[in-house]
């Protein structure tokens, strides 16, 4: 024959719904991995401002006040530079060498921004958004420099053009 079962504690009763309940706050709310990204940096693309503008061959990149190298020896129409978190003020050492390799041309471009902590999620927590208040730059091998969108987001989109 079968067995009889007996009903279940009002203590184990009350433990299992506890038990329920946490787990559903715990794994039901919100998201388990950030799915957005946490990085900001400026994007930056290059133009001939006229047909018989000089063009760069080959481009060096690093922070002023640093000794960090983020470009070295490249070709490129873009660049993405990234901004300092603590300081409103980030500049940057562009040096120019053409094509013939004659010449080597050092230009410096500065950029005064705000920080603007950003929160994106608790799962991605917060990044650094920035805005660009105001770029100073030489013009040795740059002609000008036009800022086309100032808000600096966790996008990858134009933000400033750099004409020669």
């Amino acid at each position: 024959m079968g067995q009889i079962l007996k009903p279940a504690s009002p203590c184990v009763i009350i433990a299992c719904c506890v038990i329920m309940v946490c787990s559903s706050l715990f794994f039901g709310c919100g998201e388990t991995e950030c799915s957005e990204s946490t990085t900001t940096a400026l994007y930056a693309n290059f133009y001939q401002k006229s047909d018989n503008a000089s063009h760069a061959d080959t481009l060096f990149v690093y922070g002023l006040g640093n000794d960090s190298l983020l470009y070295d020896s490249v070709r490129t129409a873009t660049l993405t530079l990234p901004l300092r978190l603590k300081e409103n003020t980030t500049a940057y050492v562009f040096k120019f060498i053409t094509r013939s390799a004659t010449e080597v041309v050092n230009d410096t471009v500065t950029f005064i921004h705000q920080n603007n902590e950003h929160f994106i999620s608790a799962s991605c927590g917060c990044a650094m958004f920035y805005t660009i208040d105001t770029v100073i730059y030489t013009r040795r091998h740059i002609d000008s420099i036009a800022v086309n969108n100032k808000a600096i987001v966790n996008e990858p989109r134009e933000n400033i053009r750099i004409f020669f």
